[in-house]
């Protein structure tokens, strides 16, 4: 689980529940949703303007 000490900024990676009122669990972002779409190559956009 991840969590993040909201008052120092800090994250954390743990196994187990952490407890206290400076810690929230942060909950995983979906890579995919953040991901830029993929640029053509250079070759790829030649190919494209024959």
């Amino acid at each position: 689980m991840l969590y993040k000490n909201v008052k120092t900024g800090a994250v954390i990676t743990v196994h187990s529940a952490v407890k206290g009122e400076d810690w929230q669990e942060v909950k995983p972002v979906n890579p995919s949703s953040n991901e830029k779409p993929k640029r053509k190559s250079k070759k790829e956009s030649e190919k494209g303007d024959e």
